[in-house]
């Protein structure tokens, strides 16, 4: 029988990231990331979506890619996604997607990009287990941005309280699934990123954010 935490799985998994990052052991407590591997939607596609001829939800014509220093390249952004942004801030190269003919060898030494806009996550997929008992012992998961505040969902009427309310039932779920995982998964990092919080911060403080 699906629980509640399957139901908003479902639902919202469309804008639920997952980052595994992959530690050198003899250094791990330094936080010398080896690689990344990243799971997750359009927020972090980075041209998966190109390879896939099944879905009309691709971004490799502009205006996307404006601000990319090839243009288009398949991301479902003006220049460099989340991925892109805390690849390089981890100090590791812009992780190649695994659709990508070319990835393959040497080219997946620092990770792999899982991401495909439109995606979603199945009974048998999507799991945080799965990737531990395959070595991954750091994860950042971000959660679902405010869906009220996207355009597509309030036509131009701010953001909207119920649909906000919804995604923050989730996000409460989501941190009772953590906290649990935390007990069996020894030696795990999970951490959790409140998307709602860190957007509706800008929307309030615009100028701060440097709008």
């Amino acid at each position: 029988m699906a629980t509640f935490n399957d139901f908003f799985l479902h639902v919202f998994s469309f804008s639920f990231i997952v980052f595994a990052c992959i530690f050198n052991a003899k250094h791990a407590n330094a936080g010398n990331v080896q690689g990344m591997f990243i799971f997750g939607s359009s927020v972090v596609d980075n041209g998966n979506n190109n390879f896939n001829p099944g879905t009309i939800a691709k971004a490799n014509y502009t205006p996307y890619g404006v601000d990319f220093p090839s243009g288009p390249t398949g991301r479902f952004s003006n220049g460099k996604n989340i991925a892109d942004i805390l690849a390089e801030r981890l100090g590791l190269p812009l992780i190649p997607g695994f659709a990508d003919p070319g990835t393959k060898g040497v080219a997946i030494t620092h990770g792999v990009n899982f991401g495909s806009g439109g995606s979603g996550i199945l009974d048998d997929t999507g799991s945080i287990v799965r990737l531990y008992n395959l070595g991954a012992r750091r994860f950042v998961l971000v959660s679902v941005y405010p869906l009220g505040c996207s355009p597509v969902v309030s036509h131009g009427m701010g953001c909207l309280p119920i649909q906000n309310g919804v995604v923050s039932i989730f996000y409460d779920q989501l941190i009772c699934m953590v906290n649990g995982l935390k007990q069996q998964l020894p030696a795990s990092h999970i951490v959790v990123l409140n998307s709602v919080k860190l957007i509706t911060d800008i929307i309030n403080n615009a100028t701060a954010a440097g709008n």
